[in-house]
């Protein structure tokens, strides 16, 4: 017997996914539905995208620093799960020379920053200019509709932190 992966999710963040003329812009999944914008205080940028750096497709999930520490929240759709399975999450990132950025993703069960109660994955040392693979698992304890988020935490003053080519997987 061979075990065969299925694409349960997949996010490219490409310009036909964005719509807005001002932030917080609209994130929109072709297949599973609108992306929450948002952050926990009033001080912290949106995330945002970036149209000069990314991986594929023409743009990544970028957040741009302030003289703020970074408070922002970028919320999957809803996203069916089945309990016992194991879901594989995999996404590239890769920061800006000379600046340290803070990243977690995230899991809930309500599109809500508050829902975000379980981190999957976190990297409290983004340094590099080169995309970096990231890979988390998650084994849902029961069935349900689940938001997984992108959460910049950085310092103030941090410049650029991205994200790109996000994958949800199961076998």
């Amino acid at each position: 017997n061979s075990t065969q992966n299925f694409t349960d999710f997949s996010e490219n963040f490409s310009s036909t996914h964005w719509s807005g003329t001002a932030s917080p812009y609209t994130l929109t999944n072709p297949t599973a539905g609108t992306w929450l914008t948002s952050r926990s205080n009033t001080n912290s940028l949106f995330w945002g995208f970036s149209s000069g750096t990314y991986l594929s497709s023409d743009r990544s999930l970028c957040y741009t620093a302030t003289n703020k520490t970074a408070a922002a929240w970028q919320i999957t759709p809803g996203i069916a799960l089945v309990a016992g399975r194991t879901y594989t999450l995999k996404f590239y990132y890769r920061g800006s020379s000379g600046f340290t950025n803070q990243v977690k993703l995230t899991v809930g069960n309500a599109q809500t920053i508050a829902a975000q109660t379980t981190t999957i994955w976190t990297n409290s040392t983004i340094t590099s200019t080169t995309w970096t693979e990231a890979t988390a698992n998650y084994t849902p304890s029961t069935s349900g509709i689940f938001y997984f988020a992108f959460n910049c935490f950085s310092a103030a003053s941090q410049s650029s932190v991205y994200i790109d080519d996000f994958t949800i997987t199961s076998t």
